[in-house]
């Protein structure tokens, strides 16, 4: 089997956590209210024992980025029961 096409890892969901963990964590901006609250969803999934994630393309209608690639998600609103 070529490595392309290789099985994905037994235990994928503890390889990311690992690769996570040894990241150095990063300083936050020191004026947090400037910023304004998103979050994203990175959505893992195993098809034919290969790891894929899934992005989504942006409409050309919105008013930021359109036609980019994402991941689903984005700006926290005030309906918004959590991000």
């Amino acid at each position: 089997m070529s490595e392309s096409r290789a099985a994905a890892p037994a235990g994928w969901m503890d390889e990311v956590r690992l690769r996570l963990d040894r990241r150095a964590p990063r300083e936050a901006a020191a004026d947090l209210e400037s910023f304004r609250r998103a979050g994203v969803l990175v959505p893992l999934f195993v098809r034919d024992a290969r790891l894929w994630v899934l992005f989504t393309r942006r409409t050309e209608s919105v008013e930021h980025h359109r036609g980019q690639i994402s991941f689903p998600g984005g700006s926290e609103e005030p309906e918004d029961g959590s991000l």
